[in-house]
């Protein structure tokens, strides 16, 4: 049986009309030249007024290299009691813009070739965000195409989860993986202030994200969850971690940063005092 169809828990994140604020984050962008063709990437889950944009402008790049028919969304863990990676197998996913279909068939394809690897949950991804800030987003710039669920819990099993999907699905199948992770979250309310307020620790801040986005430049699948876990710098290093090494295992030896910004770049106040980091990777 399928799942019913997931309601929004987190409304909040993009609110107004989806479809022109959409338009809004990629008028005028230009997809970079490289990578000629995207096989995973990274997006941000804030609210859309501080990383909507650079959400955005990786699933129109996805869109303008390969329009895929199914993307395979890699979300974070915000919540106690998903210890392994869990599906969303079936129904759909409803948004302001329409609902997104869950590629029933390949979930349920993928569920029973890992059976003691991957769960099979609705009832856990009812309130996380982190996949659901992305599905207007897809809804308005790939619209058509389906998604398959899966939220992935840091651990030492993230990057080999990401190897057994790029075993499972086949390189000429018209997919792509895209792991859900915002960055580094510095400041008192966050319990992470090394450098204090303002300049110092903007900069501490930013750097540390820089650390985060080298690795995924480097294609380091097996280095980013505990890169993580030492710096605080992505609360979705499972997915993370799943995405590069999906990517390395299909021959990617390179990640490109599409666009980094913070919380406080985009909504400054007079001293820097806390900031969340946002990257788009493309692999």
């Amino acid at each position: 049986m399928s799942a019913p169809e997931r309601l929004p828990a987190a409304a909040a994140f993009y609110r107004g009309d989806v479809a022109s604020q959409a338009a809004r984050f990629v008028h005028g962008f230009t997809p970079p030249p490289e990578p000629a063709r995207v096989t995973a990437a990274a997006v941000p889950h804030a609210g859309w007024m501080f990383s909507g944009r650079v959400a955005a402008r990786v699933f129109e790049t996805i869109r303008a290299r390969n329009a895929p028919a199914t993307l395979v969304l890699l979300g974070a863990v915000h919540h106690w009691g998903v210890r392994r990676p869990t599906l969303y197998e079936g129904g759909a996913w409803r948004t302001p813009a329409g609902p997104v279909a869950v590629d029933a068939a390949r979930s349920a394809r993928l569920a029973a070739a890992l059976p003691d690897f991957l769960a099979v949950d609705a009832v856990v991804h009812a309130e996380e965000h982190s996949l659901e800030v992305q599905c207007p987003l897809i809804r308005v710039l790939l619209p058509g195409t389906a998604i398959v669920p899966i939220l992935v819990p840091p651990g030492a099993h993230a990057a080999d989860f990401g190897a057994r999907l790029a075993a499972l699905i086949e390189p000429d199948e018209p997919v792509v993986v895209v792991a859900s992770t915002d960055l580094t979250h510095y400041g008192a309310s966050y319990g992470l202030e090394p450098a204090g307020e303002g300049p110092d620790g903007q900069q501490w801040m930013e750097e540390n994200d820089r650390r985060m986005l080298d690795l995924c430049c480097a294609v380091d699948a097996d280095a980013i969850g505990p890169e993580a876990a030492h710096r605080s710098n992505a609360c979705g290093a499972g997915a993370l971690a799943a995405a590069a090494a999906f990517a390395r295992a299909r021959g990617v030896t390179r990640g490109h940063v599409l666009e980094y910004t913070t919380s406080y770049r985009e909504r400054p106040d007079p001293v820097f005092r806390m900031g969340v980091g946002y990257g788009g990777v493309l692999w």
